[in-house]
């Protein structure tokens, strides 16, 4: 029998489960007959804070992905608002057309701050 990767997801999802429970149920009966408890505490402890971790490096690494693209599109949508200057004179000169520089996502820069400060209005912040 053949699992698709959702349906693989699926089963370590329920066997996962299925084990916690089972460290549940065993503290449980370990705490209700009195028998000294496991040391497995720790460990959920430890599932825990690793759960946490990958989640904030997921938050920022979709805060990353979204700065990077808001920077892509400022910079495409100086290119393609040109309409005279040097930089048109470039792109003619390469002979770029505007759907190569649609395709390619191409991009201008006139200055440094420009971008920070169209970044801060987006709500972006320095951490």
């Amino acid at each position: 029998m053949k699992f698709s990767n959702y349906r693989k997801q699926d089963v370590y999802k329920m066997l996962l489960k299925a084990a916690v429970a089972f460290v549940i149920l065993i503290v449980a009966l370990f705490t209700v007959y009195r028998i000294a408890k496991p040391k497995v505490d720790m460990w959920l402890l430890e599932r825990k804070e690793a759960k946490e971790k990958r989640e904030a490096e997921r938050l920022k690494k979709e805060r990353l992905y979204a700065l990077m693209r808001d920077t892509g599109i400022y910079y495409h949508n100086n290119l393609m608002a040109q309409k005279t200057g040097e930089v048109v004179d470039y792109i003619n000169h390469r002979k770029l057309t505007r759907n190569t520089i649609k395709t390619f996502g191409m991009g201008y820069s006139s200055g440094f701050s420009e971008l920070i400060d169209f970044l801060r209005e987006k709500g972006y912040t320095q951490n």
